[in-house]
């Protein structure tokens, strides 16, 4: 039986509450004209912006901020102070672009950042902890932080060092750009990675392996380098802390810089050349608890190279630059094979992980986690008009994939803006290198490999060194395609004002967007996507 009495009760209160909450809650015509369009939010831990998702959305619609699943985090504030409510959700009144704090108690924001625990795409610091059925593989520098590198001077009998090898190398690696005449590897990355990453180290005394540098050279598979690591790291185990140099904590040290002084020969297939490698022993071997794993095998003559561009400097780290490239991970970017004559080149020259000059290019500082490129999705992009500043001063680039799948491990073309300044102006108009500003656009192919992965450096299907897909390959303007046949790359292959047309994907298909550059100077350029 139904109770009418209680019933009428209920509809009276139900009818104050109706009335009650219609006065106090009025839609202002300031919400109902902003209602419907999109809004970027921004999130910050310790002053730093961290990507997160989601990072729009649209007024009108009730947006649930996430919850970190990290030690200390106690919500999210409109302010840098945490000062009034904690915000949980943004509400169907909301407008306007959002900027929201991070409050962790008792935890350093930083080690959050360093350890990547926000990146909302995949980059290589996640990728090598997946691949070979979640084994992973290993890599030898972090590229965010602060990450310390052993350089160990080497000389032979019949080739000994110079007197002063240990303050060169520390002044060369780890000083000023104002003491080595342009950059230090140090100096070079902290500019190269706006400031995320920072390399210290420690040189030692000079190694002395009292041997013939040809007994070394005349060993197979690497097993005279791996004597001398071995060697080097037990003489000086006893005045080393080894564990400091393993800034990850993966128990291996980071990179080791076995600096010799046997002249370079200019031969691949010698030894007296410059190389990473990994130093594999069938025993373990601990050092404070680390063994050794990555090292960089290199002359001292290097930094006595005279650029090409014939500018006068103290000392030149480009290959020193170019090999701690691999430690991060990063492939060569130039043919192995000149077989092929119709498929050679990738870059033509114009990068640092080609032909040893420049800066690194935006695919490289992408999946290194130092920029966040814009993307534009084929599919649903439309109508966007979008800044490009100086690459090397703001790390903007731009994405336009075909199907975007939150990885940027994948095929898409990458747009920057070209500078001949900053780390370019050294080599600018010389080894690939362009001397005028431009965009320049790229072709990324970087799928993940299905086979298994041996090192850090076979992780994608292709590569540029001898797949017959490249990883990545410079899309010439001038249409010539003279990179494939092993040309350098020119001014020519700089995009200017106009429409970039008949870029196709992969799979043979139009890119069904249109491109125009509408305005280009030497600080900036304005690029449409409709």
């Amino acid at each position: 039986m139904i109770n009418i009495k209680f019933k009428r009760m209920m509809f009276f209160i139900a009818l104050f509450f109706l009335l009650f909450l219609s006065s106090c809650y009025k839609v202002s015509q300031e919400e109902i004209s902003f209602a419907g369009i999109e809004y970027n939010i921004k999130y910050y831990l310790n002053n730093k912006e961290v990507e997160i998702n989601p990072n729009k959305y649209i007024s009108g619609n009730e947006v649930v901020l996430p919850k970190l699943d990290v030690e200390g985090f106690e919500g999210w504030y409109f302010n840098s102070n945490f000062s009034g409510n904690e915000i949980k959700y943004l509400s169907i009144r909301s407008y306007g672009n959002k900027i929201l704090y991070a409050k962790i108690i008792d935890k350093n924001a930083n080690d959050l950042i360093n350890n990547e625990l926000f990146t909302s795409w995949t980059r290589l610091n996640d990728i090598i902890k997946t691949v070979n059925n979640n084994e992973g593989v290993t890599r030898g520098f972090n590229s965010i932080g602060t990450v310390k590198a052993l350089v160990i001077p080497v000389d032979f009998s019949d080739y000994k060092a110079e007197n002063d090898m240990k303050e060169v190398l520390e002044t060369a690696l780890f000083g000023s750009g104002y003491e080595t005449g342009w950059e230090s590897l140090k100096s070079y990355y902290q500019k190269s990675s706006y400031g995320k990453l920072t390399i210290d180290g420690f040189v030692t005394d000079v190694y002395h392996t009292n041997k013939r540098a040809s007994y070394f050279a005349y060993q197979d598979n690497g097993e005279g380098i791996n004597e001398i690591i071995k060697g080097a790291l037990e003489y000086f185990d006893s005045s080393i802390n080894y564990d400091e140099y393993d800034s990850d904590g993966d128990t291996y040290i980071d990179a080791i810089y076995l600096v010799y002084s046997h002249h370079v020969e200019y031969d691949s297939d010698s030894i007296w050349w410059a190389f990473t490698d990994q130093y594999f022993t069938k025993d373990y071997e601990y050092y404070d608890n680390v063994e050794a794993n990555f090292y960089c095998f290199i002359g001292y003559d290097f930094l006595f190279e005279e650029p090409r561009s014939g500018a006068k400097i103290k000392y030149n780290c480009e290959t020193f630059i170019h090999e701690t490239g691999h430690l991060f991970g990063l492939d060569d970017y130039y043919d192995y094979d000149d077989s092929d004559y119709y498929n050679m080149g990738g870059l033509g020259g114009c990068d640092m992980m080609d032909n040893n000059v420049g800066d690194h290019n935006p695919y490289s500082k992408t999946i290194l986690n130092w920029i966040t490129p814009e993307v534009i999705d084929e599919a649903s992009d439309i109508n966007k008009i979008i800044k490009l500043r100086k690459f090397q001063d703001s790390g903007d680039a731009i994405i336009l994939c075909k199907q975007c799948n939150n990885t940027f491990y994948d095929e898409y073309y990458i747009l920057s803006f070209y500078t001949p300044d900053g780390l370019n102006k050294l080599e600018a108009g010389y080894g690939g290198l362009f001397s005028i500003p431009g965009v320049v656009l790229y072709h990324v192919s970087a799928a993940i490999t299905d086979s298994e992965v041996a090192s850090v450096w076979d992780m994608t299907k292709n590569n540029n060194a001898s797949s017959k897909v490249k990883l990545i390959e410079l899309i010439e303007a001038d249409g010539k395609d003279n990179i494939s046949r092993g040309g350098n790359s020119t001014n020519s292959d700089l995009f200017k004002l106009g429409e970039i047309n008949s870029l196709k994907w992969s799979d043979g298909s139009d890119v069904n967007i249109s491109i125009s550059i509408e305005t280009l100077d030497d600080n900036y350029c304005l690029i449409k996507f409709q």
